[in-house]
């Protein structure tokens, strides 16, 4: 398990993250921990995590397992934490997590139905989950997310990309088999596009391909 005490760790590498994630979920039993203990093969935390200021206050919307809180947690950059998903399992696992034993970390079961938590976070993530939303509620659901961040904070967004084919068939293969979904992609323009609307300014922007997997990520931060 992760030592809540130790030194904030620099996880701005695929092999760092890689560690702290054994870490945080290799002595839990089952296959959904041991998916987090390889998650980042597939999700670039590493473009992430050394954006996000130290002390911060998080919304991490479909947190999942909890896996992003806690790195963002392990390299000391959580004041206080709030993760929501609509998973029964990954939120009971989550819910094991030193963050949320004993620490700054909580996470909390969710309905599509149910209102986001109001805030306003320093930062709200989406990550991985604009994909898994109806085509007619993803403009919706950024927006909402949007709202939650304070002036001055960042909307930090990740999603698989759409191009080029070959990743983006990958891509959906992975969400067959492990959740079966159907991905519905949100062209990276119309998140731009959104984002600008609201007055928000693009600060750090990515495009990484990992194994067969496209990804894509922005940082945007919310003008004061």
């Amino acid at each position: 398990m992760v030592n809540m005490h130790a030194k904030p760790q620099t996880l701005d590498t695929l092999d760092s993250c890689l560690t702290t994630a054994n870490a945080l979920y290799g002595d839990f039993p089952g296959l959904q921990a041991k998916l987090q203990t390889l998650r980042p093969y597939i999700c670039p935390f590493e473009a992430l995590v050394p954006h996000v200021p130290e002390s911060s206050t998080v919304l991490d919307i479909g947190c999942g397992a909890g896996l992003f809180l806690s790195l963002l947690n392990a390299a000391g950059k959580v004041k206080e934490g709030v993760g929501i998903d609509i998973s029964v399992k990954a939120i009971a696992l989550a819910q094991k997590l030193p963050g949320a034993v004993d620490g700054n970390l909580d996470f909390h079961l969710t309905t599509v139905t149910d209102p986001l938590p109001e805030g306003p976070f320093d930062i709200v993530s989406m990550i991985d989950v604009a994909h898994h939303v109806p085509p007619t509620a993803q403009i919706d659901a950024l927006s909402a997310a949007i709202d939650r961040v304070r002036p001055g904070g960042l909307f930090v967004y990740k999603d698989m990309a759409q191009k080029p084919l070959f990743h983006a068939l990958m891509n959906r293969l992975h969400d067959l088999v492990l959740v079966r979904e159907w991905i519905n992609y949100l062209p990276i323009a119309r998140v731009d596009a959104v984002a600008d609307e609201k007055g928000l300014d693009t600060v750090h922007s990515f495009s990484i391909n990992r194994l067969w997997y496209a990804h894509e990520g922005r940082l945007y931060r919310k003008a004061i």
